[in-house]
């Protein structure tokens, strides 16, 4: 599925490399519980891609509710952190990873904290393969902006037009348009 102008791959992480969003979720609804706000999938499936303190302010706006977003954010990450040695690889994708690996320079924009990022490409093999990875850490803004996929390209020393970007969300994929990188949405798959 590598288009053939690609010269470089990006891939967002959670949901596109690993199978951890049933992770994230069910971390988020424990701790918004914890703190009385009653939650579901749904509530979270809109901010994919997002930083978890984007999220939990977001949320706490949305149900109009007074929160320490940066507790809450740390809360939900200890949570996920705990579970990560049971991630597990999202097969089609890292197949592209493993394949090219040493072909094409490849970097990794996500919206987790890097921590959680590295643990989970520890998990599942892959955190050699990467020469970048971009997460909310760098400074960057969040996604949907193009500004992380700009980064990467320029990391990679390739041109934003010859990157691939792999994606799972919504706002992931509207960042890597905005770009001008060719967009791949895996949900697709």
């Amino acid at each position: 599925m590598i288009d053939t102008r690609a010269r470089a791959l990006i891939f967002d992480c959670d949901g596109t490399l690993v199978d951890s969003m049933p992770l994230h979720i069910a971390a988020w609804c424990e701790t918004f519980e914890r703190h009385g706000l009653h939650i579901v999938a749904k509530d979270i499936d809109d901010f994919a891609g997002k930083p978890s303190e984007e999220v939990a302010r977001c949320i706490a706006r949305r149900y109009q509710k007074e929160l320490n977003v940066r507790s809450i954010a740390d809360e939900k990450n200890e949570r996920v952190t705990a579970q990560l040695a049971h991630v597990k690889p999202i097969e089609p994708v890292v197949r592209i990873v493993r394949e090219y690996t040493g072909r094409l320079p490849m970097a990794v924009v996500s919206g987790s904290r890097r921590n959680i990022v590295d643990m989970e490409l520890r998990a599942v093999g892959l955190l050699p393969s990467f020469a970048v990875i971009i997460t909310p850490e760098d400074g960057y803004p969040s996604k949907p902006s193009p500004v992380p996929f700009l980064a990467a390209a320029r990391f990679l020393q390739v041109q934003p037009e010859f990157c691939q970007v792999f994606e799972d969300g919504e706002s992931g994929l509207q960042g890597a348009r905005a770009a001008g990188m060719i967009a791949t949405d895996i949900r697709a798959w």
